[in-house]
């Protein structure tokens, strides 16, 4: 439902694109609107449904399922020796390495717009767009399970999981909700800058990189909970009353307790943010300020003006960018079992 870039570029007319052309094309903010809170409707349906499909689910989490334990492993021979590495690697040959193969011709060819300013930039806003999103949704993250556990009020673990629901919002809508408070923030603020200083704050929020950080933040919060509520609940559920029970204060035992031992689920959740911000679009395109592009939103522009091979050396930076952090958690988690 979140799509807009692969389905506009193959001419597909999905309700998240027309919420893009409806407010930018046809310069129709109210149309948009009411196409989001169709889409919106649907997405509400969906997690009612979920939530009432597994309403009689239970977990229990065990020490046995942390990294350290490992599946048994099956020696394959003969034809499926063969056959089942091959069966595997089809998926990411078709999905992966055919458009990987493409765009690397692509860039050859382009080989000038490697160090090209725009292509600089677009980088750099990337990574500080995208560094600054799993900065905050992990540190919120933390504070909401944090709360929804330490504390008696019932209301608390409601509101945490209302503040994990923006994953399942369309950027789109996500993008034009946040347009209206933002853009009705920035004209208070400059009202009042102008009453009291006679200075004008001009658009704080949605004249910046503020309001993209603000919304892949919102988005991505389930993202970082799922991970670091994961590694929470593998801890030992008395380890808190143990650090009470010895004199320590709850920002103490968070601090010198919990927070080493969830460092591996706090990185994962950090690189998922991270990737998921690199290559996000749909909220990115609408709330962007003027001359401010990410290497998602370069690789849309030269599609749509239908030039994809310019956007060649964009699309892989996406891909590397993303790979990095992956590589290097994956090896700092391995060493983690290794020990």
């Amino acid at each position: 439902l979140n799509d807009i870039g692969a389905s506009e570029y193959l001419g597909v007319r999905t309700l998240t694109f027309s919420v893009y052309s409806t407010w930018l094309n046809r310069g129709s903010l109210a149309g948009g609107a009411q196409i989001a809170l169709v889409l919106l409707a649907i997405v509400a349906a969906l997690l009612i449904a979920e939530s009432w499909a597994r309403r009689k689910q239970r977990y229990a989490a065990q020490r046995s399922s942390q990294l350290k334990a490992r599946p048994p492993r099956q020696r394959l021979h003969g034809l499926a020796a063969v056959g089942v590495p091959t069966l595997l690697l089809l998926p990411m040959l078709i999905g992966f390495g055919i458009p990987l193969y493409v765009f690397a011709r692509y860039a050859v060819r382009r080989i000038d717009q490697l160090f090209a300013r725009e292509l600089t930039s677009a980088f750099l806003n990337s990574v500080l767009t995208a560094t600054l999103t799993a900065l905050f949704a992990v540190v919120i993250a933390g504070l909401l399970i944090y709360a929804s556990r330490y504390t008696r009020s019932r209301a608390v673990p409601v509101e945490a999981r209302i503040a994990s629901m923006g994953y399942a919002l369309p950027g789109g809508i996500l993008a034009l909700g946040l347009l209206f408070v933002l853009g009705r923030l920035d004209n208070t603020i400059d009202t009042l800058a102008r009453s009291l200083f006679g200075l004008s704050t001009w658009l704080i929020f949605t004249g910046s990189a503020a309001a993209v950080i603000i919304a892949c933040t919102i988005r991505f919060i389930a993202l970082a909970e799922g991970a670091v509520r994961s590694g929470h609940d593998k801890l030992p559920p008395n380890i808190e009353a143990a650090a009470r029970s010895l004199g320590r204060t709850a920002g103490q035992s968070a601090r010198t307790i919990l927070l080493p031992l969830l460092t591996p689920a706090i990185l994962t959740a950090a690189v998922l943010v991270f990737v998921d911000t690199i290559k996000e679009l749909s909220a990115t395109i609408l709330l962007r300020p003027f001359g401010f592009n990410t290497l998602a939103t370069y690789v849309y522009e030269q599609a749509s003006r239908g030039a994809p091979e310019d956007g060649a050396f964009a699309a892989l930076l996406i891909v590397v960018t993303a790979l990095v952090p992956v590589a290097i958690l994956s090896r700092m988690l391995a060493d983690d079992r290794s020990t």
